[in-house]
């Protein structure tokens, strides 16, 4: 596993139990992605913006095909043979409930954005990111 934590701490507004949900799907996609691969790579970083602090996770399996990029968020979706196609919207429903959001960049790699805290909002926990 491959790290890269952004230089400072970043504040951001969301519930700590619902980030751990979405980080958690996403990192047993990406170990479920890589079976079969003789060298496993899962990469996870972090960094900020002035409105959002961000988390990417990437692995080195086959990606997503680009026949599937566009449907991976519509619930029942699947390409695995037991999937149930609900984590990935699952992991997007809890990302706009918290005001951030999920998006896939390249075939393997997704990034989840939550929004910095502003002083008149209290819609969750402040956490630090690192």
């Amino acid at each position: 596993m491959e790290t890269s934590l952004g230089a400072q701490e970043v504040e951001v507004v969301c519930d700590p139990d619902k980030i751990r949900q979405v980080i958690l799907n996403i990192v047993q996609n990406a170990l479920e992605a890589m079976e079969g691969q003789a060298q496993k790579m899962l990469s996870v970083s972090t960094g900020s913006d002035d409105r959002c602090g961000k988390v990417c996770i990437s692995d080195n399996g086959p990606g997503i095909g680009k026949e599937h990029l566009e449907h991976i968020f519509k619930p029942f979706y699947t390409t695995k043979p037991n999937g149930t196609g609900l984590g990935l919207p699952l992991c997007r429903q809890l990302m706009k409930e918290q005001g951030g959001c999920i998006d896939v960049t390249q075939a393997q790699r997704l990034r989840c954005f939550y929004p910095a805290p502003r002083r008149h909002r209290r819609m969750g926990s402040v956490i630090a990111m690192r």
